[in-house]
């Protein structure tokens, strides 16, 4: 048998401790949406765990399999107990597990996300603009590369209709903006 070279072996456990990671953190996912559902359907769903329903009597699982608001699991609720519980109920008064991960989904787009989003829309905006007034001979400048010209430089930029002196570090959008706005 062959041995595995150092580089190769250090390749796998990087493989493999990466897809536990994966592996770990969906099944974290999971858990938390199975906590969420049963908690949303605490009053809807009537919870028998797979021991107990075998302990009861004919009767009395006739009844429970009558009613589509029952929920056998085996030791835990998992996944799959949830999925087999939403296919057989048609009836739908209970919060569906589609529902809670939606509501998850909701939750993770944070304010720092919405920020991010808002500041890529805002630089597209800003190519967009750009790309569209190439050919306009706009002269744009920052204050800083302004101010360490010659008198003679500024008063020609001074001089031009058409100039965008900005500050910070890069243009941007309410740069562009407050130029459009001087010139409408």
């Amino acid at each position: 048998m062959e041995k595995l070279n150092p580089l190769t072996c250090c390749f796998l456990m990087l493989f493999f401790s990466m897809f536990g990671l994966t592996a770990t953190a969906q099944t974290k996912e999971n858990k938390v949406a199975i906590k969420e559902w049963l908690i949303a359907n605490e009053n809807k769903v009537t919870l028998i765990s797979t021991k107990e329903y075998q302990q009861m009597s004919p009767a009395v699982k006739a009844v429970l399999d009558a009613d589509k608001q029952t929920l056998v699991y085996n030791q835990h609720v998992t996944q799959k107990d949830l999925e087999a519980f939403e296919q057989k109920n048609d009836q739908g008064n209970y919060t569906s597990i589609e529902a809670i991960y939606e509501r998850s989904a909701a939750k993770k787009a944070t304010p720092a996300k919405l920020l991010k989003e808002q500041v890529e829309e805002n630089q597209y905006k800003l190519s967009k603009w750009l790309d569209a007034h190439q050919k306009s001979n706009i002269k744009i400048i920052s204050r800083q590369n302004y101010e360490s010209r010659s008198v003679e430089e500024r008063t020609y930029i001074d001089a031009l209709e058409n100039k965008i002196i900005y500050d910070g570090v890069a243009l941007t959008l309410e740069d562009v903006k407050a130029f459009d706005q001087k010139k409408h």
